[in-house]
């Protein structure tokens, strides 16, 4: 068998079966009851990475933004010249004058996101910089607050788009704003009015079965490495107090009788 059959045939057969309608429900209702607050805590600065403009033709990139812890990077001046530094080493590079393994840069605090991930994390702050153009600041968007849960095991979930594998370790998480309407599905189940199916599946334009809820899985150490704790919504807590796991029963205490 050749190698990448041979991969690909061992990447599937290892891949966890998908969770049947049962252990989904059982899952988010785990979520609900075990999961804590997750989001973006800092301010960072960002910077879009445009399409190139050559002449009348566009040249197009991948949609990123450029980042910058701006503890790392207080100042706009500085910033200015971190983006020029890149742009020019980048350059230098296609023209033969650097190595073409080259980094083009290398300095603290610098990463890359897509451009869903920091205009759904983040809210670019209005106003103007020093040189007044608009700010490149970003502030943390209490609306994209999550609430999450670290599952042990391995599993594949249904999610809107299709399936999603967790790794043993991987995350399950949902924004705080679903968490209302996903609990109230939860409950609809609980007390028999829906089924499972109708109450956390949908049927796409494809006609294929998937799932109602925007709930998705992250990678180990995914969770830890990019968000950080924080406190959700009083309402959150409310919605989410049915599916809390009951305190164990405390053990009786023994008193030693005196003989």
């Amino acid at each position: 068998m050749p190698d990448s059959l041979a991969s690909n045939f061992d990447e599937k057969a290892s891949r966890p079966a998908l969770m049947s309608p049962g252990e989904y429900r059982d899952a988010l209702e785990r979520l609900l009851g075990e999961g804590q607050g997750f989001g973006k805590t800092e301010p960072v600065a960002a910077y879009f990475l445009d399409n190139l403009l050559l002449n009348d033709d566009t040249v197009k990139v991948q949609p990123l933004y450029l980042v910058m812890d701006i503890k790392q990077w207080p100042n706009d001046y500085g910033r200015s010249l971190v983006m020029q530094d890149i742009f020019t080493q980048y350059a230098k590079r296609m023209v033969g004058e650097n190595e073409l393994n080259m980094t083009d840069f290398k300095g603290p605090g610098i990463w890359t996101a897509k451009k869903s991930a920091v205009e759904g994390d983040y809210i670019r702050r209005e106003g103007k910089n020093e040189y007044g153009r608009p700010s490149n600041l970003w502030d943390p968007n209490p609306k994209a607050f999550r609430l999450a849960s670290v599952f042990n095991n391995a599993a594949t979930i249904p999610t809107t788009w299709g399936t999603w594998t967790m790794e043993a370790g991987g995350a399950l998480a949902v924004r705080e704003t679903d968490v209302p309407a996903l609990a109230a599905a939860l409950l609809s189940v609980r007390d028999g009015s829906q089924t499972i199916e109708s109450a956390l599946y949908t049927v796409n334009a494809e006609g294929q079965s998937v799932a109602k809820f925007d709930v998705y899985g992250m990678a180990p150490n995914f969770l830890e490495q990019n968000y950080k704790p924080v406190s959700l919504t009083e309402e959150t807590y409310r919605v989410t107090a049915a599916f809390k796991p009951p305190a164990p029963t405390p053990l009786p205490l023994l008193v030693k009788k005196r003989g």
